[in-house]
């Protein structure tokens, strides 16, 4: 008799199933390019959180489209990684953003945080 390994179960409700420790597709992309996204600022800025940058040239120097780069800024905003000006359309590194960058240096390739506190749904709709 053949039983399933853990790596073999599948989320619930999730056809084409993903392992049971994966995220789906739709957020692995959105925990990717929001980190492309989190390391080009902390690049532009020289990792000073005073310094503005402008999104939308964030987003076109990395190939996103307007729609992209604004789910992207509100999912890094949320999670507190970036802060949005309040005068004009510029961001601000936040200092958490600037510490998950540094503490994970060489090491991280994502922006992944625990699904418990983050609607991720709200952020991966289009």
């Amino acid at each position: 008799m053949n039983v399933p390994s853990r790596r073999d179960q599948r989320y619930e409700g999730e056809p084409g199933g993903n392992r049971r420790n994966l995220p789906g597709p739709e957020v692995q992309r959105l925990e990717r390019d929001s980190f492309i996204l989190l390391q080009h600022a902390y690049a532009v800025t020289g990792s000073c959180p005073g310094r503005p940058v402008n999104p939308a040239r964030l987003g076109a120097e990395l190939g996103f489209d307007e729609e992209e780069t604004s789910r992207l800024v509100n999912y890094l905003s949320w999670i507190g990684y970036l802060k949005e000006s309040t005068m004009g359309p510029h961001l601000f590194l936040a200092n958490e953003g600037i510490e998950y960058l540094e503490a994970g240096a060489g090491r991280r390739r994502t922006v992944r945080v625990d699904d418990k506190h983050v609607p991720l749904p709200l952020f991966i709709s289009r």
